[in-house]
């Protein structure tokens, strides 16, 4: 801590010239002292200014940049066929209200006889909580990743086939077991982009 001390006189005497150059020695003292007291406040403002800064920006990849990716390995870019079995199963994944509403589809073909079956579930990521994300399951070709909303509400919209109701909690999307680890942590990521919250307790 910077201290201006002021002592009196000791000699009444003294000239007002030597008068007037003590206090102009300890008003540029006092005015030193205000000017690195404002530069000190400044640097700080500047340090907080930047911590700010950082925190605005979330650590790792951006919502758009986790949500291209989520659809670089799961929108029609694979498809199954199982041995011994004559079903051929697609897939579809897409954001088309934005990258924190995502909708998933499952096609389901069968040649001989010939069927068709359609599902598709809507997932509002702000309702998910990111810890309920996760790969259960799975063979040397598909995985299952998992996802819950928070407090198990019927967030989670489901038209089609394989929908027990029309509004669910949890949904297991179908992923090539390759991809299913880095689907799940991308997954989470974007969950926690676009707000979703676990649980308190």
């Amino acid at each position: 801590m910077n201290v201006v001390k002021l002592i009196k006189p000791q000699n009444k005497g003294k000239t007002v010239k030597k008068k007037i150059a003590g206090s102009n020695i300890i008003f540029i003292c006092v005015l030193a002292l205000t000017f690195v007291g404002c530069s000190d406040n400044e640097n700080d403002e500047n340090r907080n200014s930047g911590n700010s800064q950082s925190n605005v920006t979330s650590d790792g990849p951006t919502r758009q940049e986790t949500y291209d990716f989520l659809v670089g390995k799961m929108d029609g870019s694979w498809s199954l066929s199982r041995p011994n079995d004559s079903w051929k199963y697609l897939h579809y994944f897409s954001g088309s209200k934005g990258p924190c509403t995502i909708t998933y589809m499952r096609v389901n073909t069968r040649e001989k006889p010939r069927v068709e079956e359609h599902t598709k579930i809507t997932i509002p990521l702000k309702s998910v909580n990111p810890e309920s994300v996760k790969v259960e399951g799975g063979n040397n070709s598909v995985s299952y990743v998992s996802i819950a909303t928070t407090n198990g509400y019927n967030d989670i919209l489901c038209e089609g086939d394989f929908c027990d109701a029309p509004k669910i909690s949890k949904v297991t999307i179908n992923v090539l077991t390759k991809d299913a680890d880095k689907v799940a942590k991308a997954m989470t990521h974007l969950v926690k982009l676009c707000g979703g919250k676990a649980e308190l307790f």
